[in-house]
């Protein structure tokens, strides 16, 4: 499973401290940020539309980034 997969799948099971690993350890420098920004607003935001727009932003870089790899 490559980075990507383990994104989406680390995000819907809700296992936020193996995406935070993943965040540390990826070679994909914009990946590591994205998850970085959504992470901060999912601890950190009190506004939820805000933590939504960057969980849609990493699900969209991810998506992204699968169709231009494969």
């Amino acid at each position: 499973m490559d980075d990507y997969e383990q994104v989406v799948y680390y995000v819907m099971k809700g296992k936020l401290n193996e995406l935070f690993m993943l965040m540390l350890r990826s070679n994909d420098d914009l990946l590591a940020r994205k998850v970085k920004l959504f992470l901060h607003e999912y601890h950190f935001s009190i506004d939820q539309q805000q933590m939504i727009k960057y969980y849609d932003d990493l699900m969209d870089y991810v998506k992204h980034a699968t169709n231009k790899i494969g």
